[in-house]
């Protein structure tokens, strides 16, 4: 990872034109079904950038990309020549169809070793690599880990079962090829390691004839081992080959691992976050986008595209399958909930939320999100449930009430990006669905007041209309909140009480630790302020910069993490810029991911020197993505992005 690399990437991508899906007319629903073939084999949802189509005829219905094995009617097939560009892949892939689409069939082999990323799946007695957009079933011996989850015999997947006794590896593969029955075209068994022994061959699954691949590990001086069963549909393991062979390669027991019965992370001092967070996805908004990748791969892949709409509001789901996240409409200033995940292409749930507001999931780890609505109803906003998968039950619970008089400000662009990164003028809107059924709002449009409504009795109770930037905590049973004196407050959501943090310094954002016994916050001190107020400069500072007068600020900002059990108050990072604009504890509590707003003074110096607007795009702040290690240390710039989401669960339950 790259923070050059990053750079440049806005840079680029700041300067290309928006890429439209086509331009021109043509056979849609020939190309969606088109689209659906290929992703089938594709093996990961995606976005289509760019397409081309021509009418041609072929011979036999292998459309001109016969494959070994299968026979092909001699018969004229009409149909078209199709060209496909997805999203984070250079590859030209070439398919072919016949006319209404009902046969398809894929010229370009997709080489998947360089396409594929990976998770790590641990637990007490093994650790192994699977391909992140997979999901995991799995025991503390066993696993499936496939695109469903589950044995499907259509599509690639592995099953990792525990064994005993065994002896050895060779006579374990003698155990597999005897319980296969009637197997085909048997390769050499090859020596993987030390331990372990590897096999190809086919055989029957269900009532398919698919390529396997078997692995045998010995698992120490017992007789024990384990065995490891990779598929793919037949014509496909070429592509595969590199994939599995990775797979197996990553493989380690609790043996393996230096005889310890379990397999411990070391200490997170030492141990390389990327390892360590690996399981668990990471959500982030990179150039205005919807990403999802990993700690070690930002920003990852996209959900979305056209940077020309402003992103935000990013939510998983409980279980850490679905993504929900606020899309504008350009044309109306309405706001979109949309929805993505790992089992679940992009789309839409809902065109009409309240802005600011995130979606929040149901605490039962449902494929259901709730959304909060205008009505036609001054000072009231409907509370709304829809299912993500499945019918799209929409359901509508009750309205709350809910202050909307607000003027929108004009931002400075430091101002500009802690808006989008924290809420208007830094208060961030909430709205979470509690275990017990209740919603936790904000009730004003400038980001104050906190309420819970529950829909049961249509109940409401005011926590506090002072309150704000409330932060609720990893377990959901407490939620920390700033007043407007910068004060902090902690409030149990079962008996309402309030317990004030005695902190030593003012608060201005908050953050919770992963194992809730922390609470992060920022603090700015020692605010430099300069002006920009010369009525010479009026017109072009209103064209140029949007604000006039214009105030930019320099603070020292500061990190600091608070011992709930300890009481003791630690200064983790300082530096200087505008804000912390979000804190985010990381998964097993490895440490701590923040954004800083930087000052954007040499922007408006640059402008007051009549600066050309080349050299005043490098200077115009950006949101900046730090990590700072649970052990100590330097904190480390990691991306240039905003809003860095993680998913609660690592790897992904099976839905």
């Amino acid at each position: 990872m790259r923070v050059l690399r990053v750079l440049l990437l806005v840079m680029l991508v700041a300067s290309m034109p928006l890429a439209s899906v086509h331009a021109q007319e043509g056979p849609t629903d020939v190309l969606q079904k088109v689209q659906d073939f290929f992703r089938s084999l594709y093996g990961r949802d995606f976005i289509l950038m760019e397409y081309t189509y021509a009418v041609q005829t072929w011979t036999e219905t292998s459309l001109g990309c016969p494959q070994a094995g299968i026979a092909y009617q001699q018969e004229e097939v009409r149909g078209y020549r199709w060209t496909l560009k997805v999203d984070n892949d250079e590859t030209i892939y070439e398919l072919h169809s016949n006319l209404d689409g009902s046969l398809v069939t894929l010229c370009t082999a997709i080489d998947r070793a360089a396409l594929l990323k990976y998770r790590t799946f641990q637990n007490t007695e093994y650790l192994i690599d699977y391909p992140e957009n997979w999901l995991v079933n799995a025991t503390s011996t066993n696993a499936v880990i496939s695109p469903s989850g589950s044995v499907d015999c259509n599509v690639p997947g592995l099953r990792l079962e525990y064994r005993e006794p065994i002896g050895n590896a060779n006579t374990m593969l003698d155990d597999v090829v005897r319980e296969a029955g009637l197997v085909e075209n048997m390769g050499v068994r090859t020596p993987l390691g030390d331990k372990a022994l590897t096999l190809l061959y086919q055989g029957p699954c269900e009532n398919n004839v698919v390529q396997y691949q078997a692995a045998a590990f010995a698992d120490g001086m017992e007789g024990n081992g384990y065995l490891i069963l990779q598929w793919t549909p037949i014509n496909d393991y070429a592509s595969w080959s590199a994939v599995y062979l990775h797979i197996l390669a990553s493989f380690r027991t609790a043996d393996s691992t230096g005889g310890d019965t379990t397999i411990a992370a070391p200490p997170v001092n030492t141990t390389d976050p990327a390892q360590l967070m690996a399981g668990y996805p990471l959500a982030t908004v990179f150039v205005q986008d919807v990403y999802i990748g990993a700690f070690d791969d930002i920003p990852g892949y996209a959900i979305t595209i056209g940077s020309a709409r402003v992103r935000s509001g990013l939510k998983f789901s409980n279980d850490g399958l679905y993504l929900t996240y606020i899309d504008p409409d350009p044309n109306t200033g309405a706001a979109w909930l949309g929805v993505a995940g790992l089992t679940l292409a992009r789309n839409t749930v809902s065109r009409s939320i309240t802005p600011n507001f995130t979606g929040a999931w149901s605490p039962a780890k449902l494929p259901i999100v709730a959304y909060l609505a205008p009505t036609e109803t001054a000072g009231q906003l409907s509370v709304n449930t829809v299912e993500v998968t499945g019918s799209k039950t929409l359901t509508m619970l009750g309205v709350v009430p809910f202050t909307d008089s607000c003027e929108t400000p004009a931002f400075t662009e430091s101002e500009r990006l802690y808006a989008l990164e924290s809420g208007p003028n830094g208060n961030k809107f909430t709205f979470e669905w509690l275990m017990d059924g209740r919603f936790l709002y904000t009730t004003n449009c400038d980001g104050t007041g906190l309420a819970i409504w529950n829909p049961a009795d249509n109940s409401l109770v005011e926590l506090g209309e002072n309150l704000r930037r409330a932060v609720l905590s990893p377990d959901g049973t407490r939620v920390a909140a700033i007043d407007l004196s910068q004060a902090v407050y902690i409030i149990d959501l079962a008996t309402g009480q309030l317990a004030s943090m005695p902190l030593e310094y003012p608060a201005d954002q908050l953050g919770w630790s992963w194992d809730g016994r922390k609470l992060y916050f920022s603090n700015l001190f020692g605010s430099d302020p300069f002006t920009l107020d010369d009525p010479s400069f009026e017109t072009q500072a209103i064209e140029t910069l949007g604000v006039f007068p214009y105030t930019s600020i320099l603070n020292t900002v500061s990190l600091l993490e608070y011992d709930l059990g300890a009481g003791t108050e630690t200064t983790l990072w300082q530096g200087q810029a505008y804000t912390i604009g979000r804190i985010v504890g990381a998964p097993n509590s490895a440490g701590v991911l923040f954004t800083v707003i930087p000052s954007d003074r040499e922007y408006v110096l640059d402008f007051m020197q009549n600066a050309p607007l080349s050299t005043m795009r490098f200077a115009r702040p950006e949101t900046e993505l730090y990590w700072l290690s649970a052990g100590g240390g330097e904190a480390n710039l990691i991306a240039v992005t905003s809003q860095p989401t993680f998913a609660p669960a690592a790897p992904p339950a099976t839905p």
